[in-house]
């Protein structure tokens, strides 16, 4: 009996026990409830807060457009008013030279693509150096700085980086700028700029400075003329003759010739041992795939809507053909070794965390350097833009085509959209074989032929790859529902004395998008916006 009683007390003993952890799994489970739904109230609380101060930012800025309106009707005390919001900066615009003699020359995508380039360089640096872009204006960027150490540090890292884009490329193939610069009080109303220093610094940047030059005017002189002795050993002005002009009635001409100004120069070679180790060429060797894709649009036209539609389709392939690597994927780089894809950046980059404990972020430019070794993932390397050809890299033939498909699907979704850009295609070329990869570029016989496929023979909306690459598709398991959602029809084309066999590949009717791309979505605006706003890189 004696020994039951103990049993059963044991028994009691260790039903409190699980009790006790039971209650306490239920408490933590409580607790973590109450978290994660004090995180989702603080959540919505500050999507309200932002909501709140967008419409208090748009409110305001809809009276200071109401106060301009009365103050050019000459009330006096509106213009006080408004004045009160002039703020003192510097402001900065910048002109590229040549879109007339390139459009002619080579068609509007070589200048957008230019352009594109420059957006990108002027983001980047604007955003370390207390500097903003107040507006885009065809091929100007016009900026605004804190102050004018701070523009002439911008200036400089700008001029640094279009130095280094530039290097070993021909004339027409370079960004060539020229900036103005101004110090003084502004009054800027959204995309609206006012202000003495505004005019100035377009009259030095647009009218009178050469190209390479960045032209200051003299309040920006003092201002850096009583710079701290350390900065000044970096920067020097060379003083500028000016030309007062009269007009008929005897007053001065306002000019780049009249206006007191001189040209800012950056002392000494600024590029450290560290910084010229940062862009040695890297070689290396590998089989893969190249593409090459010809954008064909019908507009000559330069204006905010086509530069608009460019940097759109850029946008959409950036975000859903040339995307950053699922995280999880297993990669080998050449030194590092093996490593793991991370979450990607709010900046598209790619970290990778190697197994030596390293962690490096690549940039798309960057990715041929990692061999993907996930099978199955759309391991597509964008190489390079260069007027309206794309360059892109893969280690697959599956992955070449379901980038390729993706491509052709997004530009006819972009038809219709853009009321100036005109019709828009895509011509494809594929081809693969052995290719010696370097940053911004490769060579090999599988890009010569790609581009002879894709450049040389497709029109708008043909998909041609190599007989090679099709055989390689015919037989993949992994390839067989995307590849029976395609016809083949084989060709066979001469160019500079080179015979190529290939097949034309097209979509059949009665295809199914989410059996022939399985997990592809059509990138929403909202997604392409997204995009662009992470991408000026």
């Amino acid at each position: 009996m004696k020994a039951r009683v103990q049993k059963l007390e044991m028994e009691a003993t260790s039903y409190k026990a699980a009790a006790a952890a039971a209650a306490a799994v239920a408490a933590a489970a409580i607790t973590e409830a109450a978290e994660a739904e004090a995180a989702a109230a603080a959540s919505k609380q500050a999507d309200k807060l932002k909501e709140a101060s967008a419409k208090a930012s748009r409110t305001a800025e809809h009276m200071l457009c109401i106060q301009t309106l009365v103050a050019a009707d000459g009330d006096n005390s509106a213009k006080e008013e408004l004045m009160k919001h002039q703020r003192d900066c510097v402001m900065l615009q910048s002109d590229m030279s040549g879109f007339t003699r390139l459009t002619k020359a080579y068609g509007i995508l070589h200048f957008l693509g230019l352009v594109q380039t420059c957006r990108a360089i002027f983001k980047k640096h604007l955003a370390k150096h207390n500097g903003k872009v107040v507006k885009y204006d065809g091929d100007n960027v016009i900026a605004s700085f804190a102050t004018s150490l701070d523009a002439v540090h911008g200036v400089r890292a700008i001029h640094h980086e279009i130095e280094m884009y530039n290097e070993g490329k021909e004339k027409d193939f370079q960004v060539r700028i020229k900036l103005g610069m101004s110090h003084g009080l502004m009054l800027i109303i959204g995309n609206d700029i006012s202000g003495e220093a505004w005019e100035d610094c377009c009259t030095l940047g647009e009218d009178t400075a050469e190209v390479g030059e960045v032209l200051v005017t003299e309040s920006v002189w003092d201002d850096l003329t009583h710079a701290p002795a350390d900065e000044m050993h970096s920067f020097d002005f060379e003083a500028r003759t000016t030309e007062p002009e009269l007009d008929d009635e005897g007053k001065v001409v306002v000019d780049g010739k009249s206006l007191k100004h001189f040209n800012l120069t950056f002392k000494n070679a600024w590029q450290t041992h560290n910084e010229v180790n940062e862009h040695v060429m890297e070689y290396s060797h590998s089989d893969g795939c190249s593409l090459i894709m010809i954008l064909h649009i019908e507009s000559e036209d330069l204006d905010t809507e086509v530069l608009g539609a460019y940097m759109y389709i850029r946008a959409a392939l950036d975000d859903r053909v040339f995307c950053v690597l699922p995280v999880g994927t297993r990669v080998r780089h050449k030194k590092r070794g093996l490593g793991t894809v991370d979450e990607a950046m709010p900046d598209g980059r790619t970290p990778v965390d190697f197994d030596n404990g390293e962690r490096h972020r690549y940039r798309q430019r960057s990715m041929y350097k990692l061999e993907v070794l996930t099978a199955g993932s759309d391991a597509v390397s964008l190489i390079k833009y260069d007027d309206q050809r794309i360059f892109a890299y893969c280690l697959r033939p599956e992955d070449a085509l379901r980038a390729a498909l993706k491509t052709q699907l997004i530009i006819n979704s972009i038809n219709g959209r853009f009321k100036k850009l005109g019709n828009v295609s895509v011509s494809i070329g594929i081809e693969h074989g052995s290719m010696l990869l370097q940053p911004h570029d490769y060579f090999g016989d599988p890009v010569n032929v790609a581009s002879k496929l894709g450049e040389d023979t497709a029109k708008g909306g043909d998909l041609f790859v190599s007989n090679k690459v099709a055989a390689m598709l015919s037989t993949s398991d992994e390839c067989k529902a995307t590849w029976d959602a395609l016809n083949a029809d084989q060709r066979s084309v001469t160019v500079s004395h080179v015979t190529i066999d290939y097949a034309n590949l097209t979509i059949k009717p009665d295809a199914v998008l989410a059996t022939m791309l399985p997990g592809f979505v059509m990138p929403t605006d909202a997604d392409i916006h997204k995009a662009i706003d992470g991408s000026a890189v």
